[in-house]
């Protein structure tokens, strides 16, 4: 008897897995304008789709609850049309809803690769968002030039977009942001109105601007992230000012 219930219980596990095998959906291909709201894998590839001329709309856009995103490798490269990254525009994902994890992801050429907006246990890992959007400097090894000076003042109608990034987070708490890497661009990790979240393990280095950015956003954890030369206006032996870049921004309002 005992072994004939071992039988029966193997057949039906057996049985289960291949019915879950079979059912589970074939890799989507990305396409321009696209909605995704329900857990989906990516089909490898590299899909070229230019940005649209406003941030207020996205190439794709993750909406909804519980859902999870795996590019499994495959890049998404925008502006197509340009060559230098001072031309790079649109914004490559908008993900909007609780409980939706992005990862594997591939996100270059574009002004912004992902903005998050209201999001609760939002969750972006094992991705890269280098190589999008920088300003062109216009100091030179022996004369700085004031105009590439920025200002991080104001946000409250996030002024710091102008400036780019690879993930701009908006009243997104309990976010974890985890072994991401995001270089070569002008800023790395923004975060607006952001609280209790956890930043761990990220490579956010040589930026022009800014590696970690957050403007009233309190109760941070902020662990074992690479945050190296994220500097403008340097210059060895001549001049070596900054223009407002950093490693970490803590502006306006923010807790531990």
């Amino acid at each position: 008897m005992k072994l004939l219930r071992n039988i029966i219980f193997f057949a039906i596990t057996l049985l289960q897995a291949q019915t879950l095998k079979a059912t589970e959906a074939p890799p989507i291909e990305l396409t321009k304008g696209m909605i995704i709201s329900s857990s989906v894998k990516v089909k490898k590839g590299n899909y070229r789709l230019n940005g649209y001329d406003s941030l207020n709309r996205p190439v794709i856009m993750i909406k909804g609850d519980n859902i999870t995103v795996d590019f499994d490798d495959a890049l998404l490269q925008g502006s197509i049309d340009k060559q230098l990254p001072n031309q790079f525009y649109g914004l490559a994902l908008l993900i909007k809803g609780n409980n939706i994890t992005l990862k594997n992801a591939r996100v270059t050429a574009y002004k912004v690769a992902i903005i998050a907006e209201g999001c609760t246990n939002l969750r972006i890992e094992n991705s890269d968002f280098s190589y999008n959007y920088r300003q062109q400097l216009h100091s030179g090894w022996l004369h700085e030039d004031v105009s590439d000076w920025m200002s991080f003042h104001h946000n409250e109608n996030d002024e710091w977009l102008r400036y780019g990034a690879g993930i701009y987070l908006k009243d997104c708490n309990k976010a974890v942001i985890q072994n991401n890497t995001i270089t070569g661009g002008q800023c790395a990790l923004m975060m607006m109105r952001c609280n209790d979240g956890e930043i761990t393990d990220n490579d956010f280095s040589f930026n022009s601007a800014i590696g970690i950015g957050m403007y009233r956003s309190s109760g941070n954890y902020i662990l074992h992230n690479k945050l190296d030369f994220n500097v403008r206006g340097h210059s060895q032996g001549f001049y070596n000012r900054g223009q407002d870049s950093a490693g970490i921004l803590v502006f306006e309002q923010c807790n531990a």
